[in-house]
Order: structure tokens, then sequence, then C-alpha cells
């Protein structure tokens, strides 16, 4: 049983439509994402990576997600 003074969830108001739609999604945490790339030491350093690693991405490494023709435009 819960203690009286904790916080309950509210459960979320639907509309009629949302009502009959059963097929719901909900995803949490971090997507998991192979890069397979043929480069050179220099863009290794650019990036603070090494070969045949695994990292968790942070700010310095979303130029990488970008697609080619667009990195042109940053």
């Amino acid at each position: 049983a819960m203690a009286s003074d904790e916080p309950k969830a509210k459960k979320p108001k639907l509309s009629e439509d949302e009502k009959t739609d059963s097929n719901l999604l909900f995803g949490m945490g971090n997507p998991l994402l192979d890069i397979c790339a043929v480069v050179d030491k220099d863009f290794l350093d650019k990036y603070s990576l090494k070969p045949n690693d695994q990292i968790l991405a942070e700010d310095k490494h979303k130029a990488l997600f970008v697609p080619p023709v667009l990195q042109h435009l940053l």
C-alpha cells in the first residue's frame, strides 16, 4: 500500500478517438547506433575517437550524425 503523502499518477484524459486506439508505443533510454567507416587518423583525432572503439555520443559527436550532404552547411 502507498503512503497517503506520496503523489499518485494521474491518468491522461483521452479523446473519443484515442480511447478506441489500443496501439501504444513508449520508449526510453539510449538508442544504439553502429557506424562503420574507413577514416584517417585526423578524423579520429578531430572527434577524440580511437580505432575499433565504442563510445557514448556527446555534443562534440553531433556532426557525425548529420548526413554528409548537409555537413558543408554547418
